[in-house]
């Protein structure tokens, strides 16, 4: 594997990880905070990503990934040091999941090109997160307007 290959996999690494985690904190709000059943949602998108990406070895994956070198690592914008309200921790997580997986389908045509069927799968998955993210929402306001009195 070239350096750009290897480079490829670890912004792939990077992006699958950062998709889960963020889908994982959408779940979580739901599940232990607002206790809705609609966290299965999540679940079931967080196993889709994975599934999504199967083919691609794991152990490739592994070796690409190079914390140590990432100098971005621990760079956080103020805006991301802070969270205000259960809202911004919702939409937080769910614009980087939007965005990992959008980087996630762009960057899986160049170490998948015959497979079209693994940016087309993630492409779904990135419309599936917007779906969610606009019948989410407001019930995540709507919980802490209920719950701030």
């Amino acid at each position: 594997m070239n350096n750009i290959d290897k480079n490829i996999y670890t912004a792939i690494d990077a992006n699958l990880n950062r998709a889960v985690e963020g889908i994982r904190v959408c779940e979580d709000v739901l599940r232990f905070i607002i206790h809705d059943e609609r966290s299965l949602n999540f679940k079931k998108l967080r196993h889709k990503l994975v599934d999504a990406l199967k083919d691609l070895n794991a152990s490739i994956l592994l070796n690409a990934r190079n914390v140590e070198e990432d100098k971005q690592k621990f760079i956080d914008l103020s805006s991301e040091k802070t969270r205000d309200s259960l809202e911004s921790v919702f939409k937080s997580n769910i614009s980087r999941a939007q965005e990992s997986v959008r980087c996630l389908e762009e960057f899986s045509k160049l170490v998948c090109p015959e497979n079209s069927n693994i940016s087309t799968e993630l492409q779904n998955i990135r419309f599936e997160l917007y779906s969610l993210e606009k019948e989410i929402f407001p019930m995540v306001s709507l919980y802490r307007k209920e719950n701030s009195q």
